[in-house]
């Protein structure tokens, strides 16, 4: 796929764009990659551009069938510090994100973030519109979250 990084399996941006030249079945593989790329496009359609880059890939990973358990583990190191040493970690630190946000507000509040999204164009709003929340508040909930998950 041109204009994909080599790591990715399929690309949406503004289309969705997955290699099916050698395709000859539909595996459970390339179901959860059409998943993912599907999710961001409903994704695109509901908040329009001002998504944060995390919200749009842990939704991504989310209905693709994502394994929180692995993300926790690539996420959380030994003193329960989080990390972003590498790209996977991002991918990894989205999932267990949103996994949270299910979690705590359940699928609802996150169409209605993301409808806020929309409407404000702003994280911090967006945020306090649809979940009551401050980034900072969800910041340190998210990672008290995440530590307990880790045990």
């Amino acid at each position: 796929m041109t204009g994909a990084p080599d790591w990715a399996g399929g690309l949406y941006d503004g289309k969705v764009r997955l290699p099916v030249g050698h395709l000859s079945r539909i595996t459970p593989e390339f179901q959860a990659l059409l998943a993912h790329e599907l999710t961001h496009a409903l994704i695109r359609a509901k908040a329009g551009t001002s998504c944060p880059r995390w919200l749009h890939e842990g939704l991504a990973q989310h209905y693709q069938g994502g394994d929180l358990g692995e993300a926790v583990a690539s996420v959380v190191d030994a003193s329960g510090e989080t990390s972003l040493a590498d790209p996977a970690r991002f991918y990894a630190l989205s999932l267990a994100r949103v996994e949270f946000l299910i979690d705590r507000h359940g699928t609802t509040r996150i169409m209605q973030l993301l409808e806020a999204l929309k409407t404000h164009g702003d994280y911090a709003a967006a945020l306090d519109d649809a979940l009551g929340l401050e980034p900072a508040r969800f910041d340190h909930d998210f990672v008290a979250w995440l530590k307990r998950q880790k045990r």
